[in-house]
């Protein structure tokens, strides 16, 4: 019993004692203490009542997904956003064909999305909102102009640019970026194939893999030179940019032995050739702060390819998902 209700009682009890002594026998003196002491039994009892109903839960927290995943679906497939770990995942977008994506700054709620048939293939651009719930939801998805298919895209730092691959002619193709601001594109490169994409020294140039030869080059604006960061003569080459370094990258790549790797590269050299611990790691992408990163590696000896997230403060990694067809980003900024 709480000490707010025994004190209760101990003051009921001396106040009929007293209503005791002011009314006598009589019989309207009776009828008042009969009255008396039921409404001072209903407030007796209302206080226990009170005392004994247990607080109500906290509102749940509203959802605050940190990774968005490309996942096939049966016949479709689906962008996905969801807690690191694959928990509270809810669909943003579905399509029949595959495609890739990136993630604007998290304020800004937008994502590019390359997606269409080969001789179709568009840029998109897909802003979400949030219902009543707090949940990640479409609001609207606008085609910004054709694109290359299978081109990668990357969001500039502060969100106003993407850059993707365009308009092959059959021998080469175009390093395009699109204005979001002022809506126009700027062609920033011409080669015959651009691999992998990604901004580099804080959204002053752009970095991008080819294929042959296997090299990450950097071009430091439209129509400018290119000029060669790093070379490598087996394997494909992924290439992202870390969150809180605007002069390193993340590249996959496969080391002397063949073995798959990724490492975070800067001007001279690795500053760790292996950030996954692994032989059989790519498609490295680090968190805002650069403290986890997500990559594909492989379940089992049979090869199955799965994606997972490593803790590189804890030097851990979790699974997040078994799905081959998956492609896995974390938002670039908190």
């Amino acid at each position: 019993m709480s000490p707010s209700v025994v004190g209760d009682g101990l003051r009921i009890g001396s106040l009929l004692k007293y209503v005791k002594r002011k009314f006598n026998d009589s019989l309207g003196g009776r009828i008042m203490r009969h009255v008396f002491c039921a409404i001072l039994g209903s407030i007796v009892f209302s206080g226990f009542a009170l005392a004994a109903k247990p607080p109500p839960p906290p509102p749940p927290s509203p959802p605050n997904p940190q990774i968005a995943y490309r996942i096939l679906s049966g016949k479709s497939v689906k962008l996905m956003v969801a807690d690191e770990n694959g928990t509270n995942a809810s669909s943003l977008y579905t399509s029949s064909t595959s495609f890739t994506f990136d993630l604007a700054p998290r304020a800004q709620r937008q994502i590019s999305i390359v997606d269409g048939p080969s001789n179709s293939t568009v840029l998109k651009l897909l802003t979400y909102t949030t219902n009543g719930s707090g949940v990640f939801v479409p609001s609207s998805v606008q085609t910004l102009g054709p694109a290359r298919s299978g081109s990668h895209s990357d969001f500039s730092p502060d969100g106003t640019k993407i850059a993707y691959a365009c308009c092959s002619n059959g021998n080469t193709e175009q390093l395009v970026v699109h204005d979001l601001t002022t809506g126009t594109k700027t062609v920033w490169a011409e080669a015959s194939f651009f691999w992998d994409i990604s901004w580099f020294r804080n959204g002053a140039s752009l970095a991008y893999a080819t294929l042959l030869p296997r090299e990450v080059r950097e071009v430091p604006g439209p129509g400018a030179a290119s000029q060669l960061l790093y070379s490598n003569g087996q394997g494909e080459l992924y290439i992202d940019s870390a969150r809180t370094n605007g002069d390193q990258l993340v590249i996959s790549y496969n080391d002397t032995s063949g073995a798959a790797r990724i490492g975070l590269w800067q001007p001279g050299g690795f500053v760790n050739s292996d950030l996954a611990n692994s032989a059989q790691s790519w498609q490295g992408t680090l968190n805002c702060d650069d403290n986890k990163l997500a990559f594909m590696g492989v379940q089992n000896t049979s090869g199955s390819q799965a994606f997972y997230i490593r803790d590189l403060n804890a030097a851990q990694n979790s699974l997040v998902s078994k799905n081959s067809n998956i492609l896995l980003q974390f938002w670039p900024t908190c």
